[in-house]
């Protein structure tokens, strides 16, 4: 009988216990080379925190002391075990990677470092690392090592996509390589490392390509943006290569004010030269150097210097900051913009030390995600928690106060401070217009800009601002300020006294613009979206003022309804027109009229949207035309019977051949393909859909594309024709997300949901549904989340996930309060079948009570699954009947998708396992 060895390996972490395994093995292989046969191995892992190591135990005549010596030399080593990385090191030690933050690794983590380690470089297999990191014997298959390397990069890789640490050798394993020895330095000033630089990889790296480029960047941005921190990383990441001249560091706003040339006496002072009259010599003298001029503003046009400087040095490179470009042709520009939305957010939780908060985001948002900003408002969110921050960031004074640090008088202590140094350097010309600017909510345009600022040259104006980096060009054609930039600007507005005034042309623009959007056709409705929609944080504030006339109320109501009902909340868009229609013209309280009708069918009521309709109805014949098109084209929508929709749809297609509106005939051609398929013709419709859809195309007018694509959709899902409903919806989703119609895209993800439900694919069906949900109740469209809801939380149940689906369908339900009779019926039908499905008995007969209470629903199908709900329920009492009516038909035999699943449900409740 062989002999046993017993390991005790006490308070030791997995990698410890993979180091003891590995020698053991090779003890006992040795012993069998030798003709001696290995005892059996016992380890045993008791992981107790604050046993001594030496409390071990090993019982083996054959092996002997030997190997006693060896594992207690191995449970002995020194502790202290540190690995570099290209920006940090890993502390084995204490299981942590230091990279500017401090990150935990899991006893895992740490266990596979300790197994590449000691491979010295070389790769080591999988089956390896299976083996002595999990104990996992040949042939188990897992994915634990993959979701652990997956892991490790994210901590100690730089970028965990082209890792330079944790390699793959494809087929084989993995190998780990630690960056090389650090060489010694060459000389700078660039002072100790700071704190993590949050988000800048991306600049860093642009920053090096422009170097390589041409030698010299400056990074131009507002005061705030972070352009001397990212300037000094540059640096510092660049520094091994500037031998033997070094990376020096030129503070221009430490010159003397006396400083007949700031921009030499900076860099005199920081070669160690104070005096000097000029350092060409001595730049010319250490050969490859970088010299980061910080705050080149404050050097009377720097250009030619510098440009005459890399001339006589050609080993010389030069990184500066600055608001405005040089304009020298030497020069690259780099403008670094705020971080992205994760890094603000993670700047402001490293800095306040909070973790998680809902508020953190819009916070970030509200302070442009601006480095200095960020770290201001983390400051104060020791005293303030951020939702309350965040509400007193409305006012601009609390603004400017709550963005400073007291007590330091530093030009980063403070935005007032950073944005005073830009202001100092405009003309009175360009102050005059920065502060005009600031009646803008949203983006502008350079022409209202001149409208609203009434400056003469506003255009030359602009142009100094964008230099300076006040005002910002985000996109091609609308220039746009930083909302910390904006309140700071609005205070001189005040101070100047021309608040009022510039706010007069404000409104008077923007009711303008309103009225060209809804008196225009709806295929010039349609291409003015996107810019409409850009301005529409202007017109509701042009909307909120007390002293409109009710013609020019009611135009802004009429927009911002339209605008906001394609990008949500559509909360919003209904506010928008309510009561904004006192004491307007008969055509504005019938385009009103209008706009109250669409939001009614959103909501699944139309017969409040032909109420609505009622008086512009009577009145049509006095209308104009396009207006008159539009009134008939939204009763058709909202008639309360097929016949009368049908000839609305053929007098709207009249009223737009009159109005010379071939785009506004396509939408009548929309509605009159629903009325076909409504009335049993599914061919016709399909014919008026297709037709209406190729207008669109041909008129290149994306805003009723993507609607139209979406219900064509939604007929070839009636239709059961579900590879064209797929393709279908995909476009439509393409459509929708250039032009950002969020509510189309809603309905091509509920169609995804649609085609999964019709292969029994119930989970993925769940997902898509659930997703829809969501991004309709975001947007308040309450009917169709909840005839969403109800299929999700079915499929759910379907799926086996009967808890989940439940609570989708009760919510569902909840939804349907103030909705249409048909679907409150529908919704509490189906949550009292999943009642009773629970064995909840007397919950499902009181909701089935409810369903019933209300008039039968028109629509066949509606009709039919709320009966099949109601079936479940009654499968208790009438067995029978329940198991007649499933008989009837072939649950495949529909496309309706809520029947199909009533079915599949009673078909569930009538096995022989439910009963």
């Amino acid at each position: 009988m062989r002999d046993a060895l017993n390991i005790r390996l006490d308070g030791r972490s997995p990698g410890w216990l993979a180091d003891a395994r590995a020698l053991v093995r090779d003890a006992g292989h040795r012993l069998w080379q030798a003709g001696a046969a290995p005892p059996d191995i016992v380890l045993a892992e008791e992981r107790l925190i604050g046993v001594p190591p030496g409390a071990l135990g090993v019982v083996a005549d054959r092996i002997g002391d030997g190997l006693r010596r060896r594992l207690e030399a191995l449970l002995s080593r020194p502790a202290a075990v540190e690995v570099p990385l290209a920006d940090g090191r890993v502390d084995l030690t204490g299981e942590r990677v230091v990279r500017g933050e401090v990150t935990p690794l899991t006893a895992v983590e740490a266990a596979l470092l300790r197994r590449l380690l000691r491979a010295e470089g070389r790769t080591v297999s999988r089956a390896d690392l299976l083996r002595d990191v999990w104990g996992v014997g040949p042939g188990v298959r897992t994915r634990a090592l993959d979701t652990a390397v997956r892991r490790l990069r994210a901590k100690i890789e730089r970028d965990r996509r082209r890792p330079t640490h944790l390699l793959t050798a494809h087929g084989i394993g993995y190998r780990f390589v630690p960056a090389p020895a650090p060489e010694a330095l060459p000389p700078h000033d660039l002072g100790p490392e700071g704190d993590r630089l949050f988000g800048r990889e991306a600049a860093i790296a642009a920053v090096e390509r422009a170097l390589a480029a041409g030698r010299w960047v400056t990074l131009v941005g507002p005061g705030g943006a972070g352009k001397t921190r990212l300037a000094v990383a540059c640096a510092r990441r660049l520094l091994p290569r500037c031998r033997p001249g070094g990376a020096w560091l030129c503070a221009l706003g430490d010159a003397d004010t006396d400083d007949a040339d700031p921009i030499g006496a900076a860099v005199a002072r920081a070669l160690g030269l104070p005096g000097a009259p000029d350092p060409t010599p001595a730049l010319i003298a250490r050969g490859r150097a970088l010299l980061v001029l910080d705050d080149l503003d404050r050097a009377p046009d720097p250009g030619p210097r510098i440009a005459a400087w890399l001339t006589a040095a050609p080993a010389l490179s030069v990184i500066a900051t600055a608001r405005r470009a040089t304009g020298h042709p030497a020069e690259g520009v780099y403008a670094p913009g705020p971080l992205d939305a994760d890094a603000a957010a993670a700047l402001f939780r490293h800095r306040s030390g909070l973790g998680d908060d809902p508020a953190i985001g819009p916070l970030v948002e509200r302070v442009d995600r601006l480095p200095l900003a960020v770290v201001l408002a983390a400051e104060r969110a020791r005293l303030l928690p951020p939702a309350a921050l965040l509400a007193r960031l409305d006012d601009p004074a609390a603004r400017v106060r709550l963005l400073s640090r007291p007590g330091d008088e530093g030009r980063h202590g403070a935005v007032d401070r950073v944005l005073a140094g830009s202001w100092a350097l405009l003309d009175p010309r360009q102050r005059r217009v920065a502060r005009r600017c600031a009646v803008f909510r949203g983006g502008f345009t350079a022409e209202a800009a001149e409208r609203v600022c009434a400056e003469p040259d506003t255009l030359d104006a602009l142009h100094g601002l964008v230099r300076l980096s006040l005002v910002r060009a985000p996109v091609a054609g609308r220039l746009a300020l930083f909302e910390t930039v904006r309140g700071w600007l609005a205070l001189r507005l005040d101070a100047a006294g021309e608040a009022a005034a510039t706010a007069a042309r404000h409104r008077a623009w923007c009711v303008e613009r309103a009225v060209g959007f809804a008196t225009a056709s709806l295929a010039e409705r349609a291409r003015r979206m996107g810019p409409i929609t850009a301005e529409r944080h202007d017109l509701r504030a042009a909307a909120g003022a007390g002293d409109l006339p009710p013609d020019d109320r009611a135009a802004l109501a009429v927009t911002l309804s339209a605008v906001f009902a394609r990008t949500g909340p559509f909360a919003v868009a209904r506010a928008a027109v309510e009561g904004a229609g006192d004491g307007a013209s008969p055509a504005w309280r019938a385009r009103l009229a209008c706009a109250r009708a669409r939001h009614a069918v959103r909501q699944g009521s139309p017969a409040d949207g032909w109420a609505a309709l009622a008086e512009s109805l009577a009145d049509r014949e006095r209308l104009p035309a396009p207006t008159r098109a539009a009134v008939l084209l939204d009763a058709a929508r909202c008639a309360p019977d097929p016949a009368r929709s049908a000839a609305l749809a053929e007098a709207a297609d009249a009223a737009f051949v009159e109005a010379g509106d071939p785009v506004g005939r396509a939408a009548a051609r929309m509605i009159r393909a629903r009325i076909a398929y409504r009335a049993g013709r599914p061919d016709r419709a399909m014919g008026h859909a297709l037709d209406a859809v190729d207008a669109y195309r041909r008129a290149g007018v994306d805003d009723l594309l993507a609607p139209a694509l979406a219900n064509l959709a939604l007929t070839f899902v009636q239709r059961g024709r579900w590879p064209e409903a797929r393709r279908c919806a995909a476009e439509a989703r393409r459509v929708a997300g250039r032009i950002g119609d969020r509510a189309t895209d809603a309905i091509g993800v509920a169609v995804d949901g649609y085609i999964a439900l019709h292969h029994e694919a119930f989970a993925e069906a769940a997902e898509h549904l659930a997703e829809a949900v969501r991004r309709q109740r975001a947007l308040a469209l309450r009917g169709v989340a909840l005839q969403n809801g109800i299929l999700a939380g079915l499929a759910g149940v379907l799926a086996g996930r009967a808890e989940a689906g439940r609570a989708l369908v009760d919510a569902a339900a909840r939804d349907a309060v103030g909705a249409a009779p048909a679907l409150r019926a529908l919704a509490e039908a189906c949550s009292a079948a999943l009642a009773a499905m629970a064995g909840e008995q007397a919950l499902a007969r009181h909701r089935a009570a409810d369903a019933r209470r209300g008039p039968p629903p028109p629509a066949p199908s509606i009709a039919e699954a709320t009966g099949l709900f109601l079936a479940i329920v009654d499968a208790a009492d009438d067995h029978g009947r329940a198991a007649r009516l499933l008989a009837e038909a072939d649950v495949r035999a529909t496309a309706e998708l809520t029947v199909r699943c009533a079915r599949w449900l009673l078909a569930l409740r009538l096995s022989p396992r439910a009963r």
